[in-house]
Order: structure tokens, then sequence, then C-alpha cells
């Protein structure tokens, strides 16, 4: 956190890559302010900032990015908005904690890791589809039906035991699901949430239950999100009364 650096991209095989001094390298002219953000958390921090859904704020809001990976954002409302981030940048790389000891190996360098069991890739190696064609439609297409049907239930028993995961170790008021992979439908989703609902409750049954949102198209979600963080850095750097007139 606060370094000018990419320091982890294990899905790309990046490691410690300046990609802000590449960028300007590349496109002098173009002043303003730079931000580089982890998508997952800047998608939260733009649900949270430009919240539309009726009703109070919640106390925090958690964003499970599912796609060719599987990541997340944690933000805490408040003035102004937090974003947790742990002391190495790592909270909420939820897709490399370990769900299955000893499973498959991981582009991390792990075994069984959560994107191992559910993720675009752990899905297409699943199912023996290539890299250039396009999930969802390929999923559709497969000609072995019944094997869809099991990958795709195996990978939403992840999805929901992770979902039950962060629900114990982050507590967040809200949970909201993007990403690619919920193009998939309920053959993956209701799974997921099914074993959610079944088990939120047990350690504490009194608590009020916290119902995932899904977002049915999660495309730009990441890129509004830094667009938040942006402005919110940009009115934080203005006089309090030159800010309370641009609102």
């Amino acid at each position: 956190p606060g370094r000018r650096r990419l320091s982890l991209a294990p899905t790309l095989g990046w490691r410690d890559v300046a990609l802000l001094d590449m960028l300007r390298s590349r496109l002098p002219r173009l002043g303003g302010h730079w931000l580089m953000d982890n998508e997952a958390k800047a998608a939260a921090f733009g649900e949270l900032y430009f919240r539309a859904e009726p009703g109070p704020a919640p106390g925090s809001l958690l964003y499970v990015s599912a796609g060719s990976g599987i990541g997340s954002g944690l933000v805490e409302n408040g003035t102004p908005l937090r974003v947790i981030r742990g002391v190495h940048g790592l909270a909420g790389e939820v897709g490399h904690t370990v769900l299955q000891p000893g499973g498959l190996y991981c582009h991390c360098g792990n075994r069984g890791c959560a994107e191992t069991l559910v993720s675009g890739w752990s899905i297409r190696a699943a199912l023996g589809i290539d890299e250039h064609l396009t999930l969802e439609q390929a999923v559709t297409d497969h000609p072995d039906q019944d094997r869809v049907a099991v990958t795709l239930k195996h990978a939403g028993d992840a999805l929901g035991m992770m979902l039950l995961n962060l629900h114990h170790t982050l507590n967040p008021a809200e949970i909201i699901i993007g990403g690619s992979l919920t193009r998939l439908g309920p053959a993956l989703l209701e799974p997921a949430l099914a074993l959610f609902e079944q088990q939120q409750n047990r350690l504490l049954p009194e608590a009020s239950r916290i119902v995932p949102r899904i977002l049915d198209d999660s495309r730009l979600v990441a890129a509004r999100g830094a667009a938040a963080e942006v402005l919110s850095w940009v009115l934080s750097e203005l006089p309090v009364t030159a800010a309370h007139d641009r609102r």
C-alpha cells in the first residue's frame, strides 16, 4: 500500500511491476491524478461511494469479484470511506485462501486455493474449454451438459464456502457479487447462495441475515470505482467550503 508498483498479479504472472511509471512514460501529456488499485477493491469503493440502493448505507461493504480469478474488496463507511488493504496489500485475496488442502496447484504456487475450485480458469480447465472462447457461450454449447452441471455445482459449492468464510472472518454488513462468472447463472449461483443461506447463522442464530446482491452486468463496476476513488481524492484536497459548493 502506498507504493507506485504492482506487487503481484498471479493470473498474469506479474511481480513487482512499476506499472504507473510505465504508463506515464508512454502518456507524457496526460496530467491529473493517477491511481492504480486492485479491481475488486476499486469496485467495492465505487459501490459504496455511488450507492443507489434504497435505505441507509451499510457500515461496511464487501465486493466479491468472480471472473478469471477470484478476489474481493472490503470498504468501511465513514468520512472518508476506508478500503481495508492489510500490511502487505493482500487483504481481500480470497482466491488464494486454501479451501482444499493438498488440492490442485494454483497460479500462485500453492495448492488447493479457492481459485482452483471456482474461477474462470479452473472451470475452463475442468471442461476443456479453450481460453480464446467466451466462457458463457462455451458452457452453453458444451457437448456434455451433465459434466457441465457437475462442474458448476462443485464450483458453486466452493463459492458458497468462500462466502461463508468471508462472513465469519470479515463480517461485512453487505455483500455484492460481480464478475463474469455471474453470467453462468443459476447452475453456479444457486448452490453458492443456498450453502451460504443454510450455514451463515449457525454460529450466531439471532444475527440479522445477509442476502448477497448479484450484479448481472458488472463490466464497468471497477472502472466506476476507480473514478470514485479519484473523485474522493480530489475533493479531499479542496478547501472545505469549495468541496461543499461542488456537491
